[in-house]
């Protein structure tokens, strides 16, 4: 909907969630917001938070942090 600037405040509160599975997919849309916004760097480091993490969110994780490390070069 192209209001992922708007997104990136409430997505933050949301990675703070105890439900595990919730925080993790709080954090990855916060990446994906923050890369929308213009915010690559940010964006990376949430993503590889998810990657390091080895959970399930790793799976997806990993490899968008190679791509969005491409993308920055």
């Amino acid at each position: 909907l192209n209001r992922a600037a708007e997104a990136i405040e409430p997505l933050r509160v949301a990675t703070g969630s105890t439900q595990t599975d919730v925080a993790a997919a709080a954090r990855w849309y916060l990446a994906v917001a923050l890369a929308r916004a213009g915010q690559p760097d940010a964006a990376a480091h949430e993503v590889r938070s998810l990657c390091d993490s080895g959970g399930t969110a790793a799976a997806r994780a990993c490899p968008a942090l190679k791509a969005l490390d491409e993308r920055r070069r």
